[in-house]
């Protein structure tokens, strides 16, 4: 197979990536920091989130959660290890729970903590001594001597639509594109809804889909935008959504993620592609793998 251009955004694994091409050097490279959170039951009674000054400097942060549940976070820890192999450990969950507690008068406990999940941030190497204080901004090298190696050293999710533009404005010019970068006026996969007006879109669903449990409205309006029209396709009854996996999980749910997000496994499921792994029983984790092994892959898919 042949390609005109390589955009190398491989994230933590980008400066090995780049090092795959011996023509291409740089002097540039990641810091990998690791961030833990922790969820525990809900703590307050409203939508709005807390942020907090820590006695090191460090911004800590109460978020509202999947409706019945509070995310706390986060650490700034530099690793060197296999970014696959990342967990939370004990000591950072301790410093999570005790910068909390300084601030909220029912003391969040061990015990309380129901899940935790830990992430690698790929940031730009600019040499700062404390992790906490190296650069959230990304940088962007191409390498044209040849055909054009792009690669993205840093960055993060809520600057990926600006970051998308440039790296196409950067490509603009040796791979003759003919029109500008363009993602900042399309809307997001389920984001056609009519003048953004979110309280609207419910209610219409809630007329069309009248049939549907609340919960389960509320959920996929809100997970899946728009493209709540894809997912109930021809259902009609809650019967029509199939299996009950429990926690708000139904087949028709599980065989959309499969199909149109490229699920493989239960984990995609239950916390990759959603958080429903805060409720679906253990018994019921086992049914679910049991049910994506036996489901066809989508056609795709097939002779990849």
């Amino acid at each position: 197979m042949q390609v005109r251009a390589v955009v190398n955004a491989s994230g933590p694994w980008v400066k090995q990536t780049l090092d795959l091409d011996v023509t291409t050097h740089t002097e540039n490279d990641v810091r990998l920091v690791k961030g833990s959170h922790i969820v525990v039951p809900r703590m307050f009674d409203h939508d709005y989130p807390y942020i907090f000054q820590h006695a090191d400097g460090r911004v800590m942060f109460a978020i509202p959660y999947e409706q019945d549940f509070t995310l706390l976070g986060t650490t700034d820890i530099e690793v060197s290890d296999d970014p696959n192999s990342v967990v939370i450990d004990e000591v950072e969950i301790a410093y999570i729970i005790d910068a909390i507690n300084e601030y909220f008068e029912n003391p969040v406990r061990r015990e309380d903590v129901i899940w935790n999940y830990s992430g690698v941030r790929p940031l730009f190497d600019d040499e700062s001594k404390n992790a906490s204080k190296v650069t959230r901004d990304y940088v962007l090298q191409l390498d044209d001597n040849g055909p054009p190696i792009l690669s993205v050293f840093g960055g993060k999710i809520t600057t990926f639509r600006k970051l998308s533009e440039q790296v196409v404005d950067m490509l603009k010019q040796p791979m003759a594109f003919r029109t500008p970068a363009w993602t900042a006026g399309t809307v997001l996969p389920g984001g056609n809804i009519e003048n953004a007006d979110f309280a609207a879109f419910e209610t219409r669903c809630r007329q069309r889909y009248s049939w549907l449990d609340e919960a389960v409205l509320l959920d996929y309006t809100r997970n899946y935008g728009s493209d709540i029209e894809s997912l109930l396709e021809n259902c009609s009854n809650m019967h029509d959504l199939g299996q009950n996996f429990g926690g708000g999980l139904y087949e028709r749910e599980v065989t959309y993620l499969i199909d149109n997000e490229w699920a493989e496994s239960a984990e995609d499921i239950l916390w990759r592609r959603s958080k429903k792994g805060l409720r679906v029983p253990d018994e019921s984790k086992i049914d679910l793998q049991m049910f994506i092994a036996r489901h066809d892959k989508p056609n795709e898919l097939q002779g990849l």
